[in-house]
């Protein structure tokens, strides 16, 4: 059955933290790779989660670079307040970059600057 009908539209739910597909409308097709792991990590933030790989933390950059560093801590303090059992201490945890770096270009080169450093 349609999603909506008459409409050309495809839903899917999904599991955030498995990235497994529970249901899908016929009509859903699903993106490239780089556009589920964008929403995936978008979706983690969202959820006040604090453990991300470097390329999440990429990725989240990119996703929320128009937003300054502060905006994002603001909003992510405020989201956690709101969780029952939100575990503190993110500042110690892969997430502090996202309220740290204004833009991806400022951890790429964070990063080749450790490269450097390394040689």
């Amino acid at each position: 059955k349609p999603a909506v009908d008459g409409a050309s539209v495809g839903l899917s739910l999904r599991c955030v933290d498995t990235d497994m597909d529970l249901v899908s409308s016929s009509e859903f097709k699903g993106g490239h790779l780089y556009q589920k792991n964008m929403a995936l990590s978008c979706f983690r933030f969202m959820d006040c989660k604090t453990q991300f790989t470097k390329n999440e933390v990429s990725l989240l950059l990119r996703g929320t670079q128009l937003n300054s560093p502060y905006e994002r801590k603001r909003w992510f303090e405020y989201m956690a307040m709101c969780k029952r059992r939100f575990r503190g201490g993110w500042e110690n945890k892969p997430i502090a970059q996202l309220f740290a770096l204004p833009t991806e270009f400022h951890l790429l080169f964070q990063r080749s600057l450790a490269l450097e450093v390394r040689r």
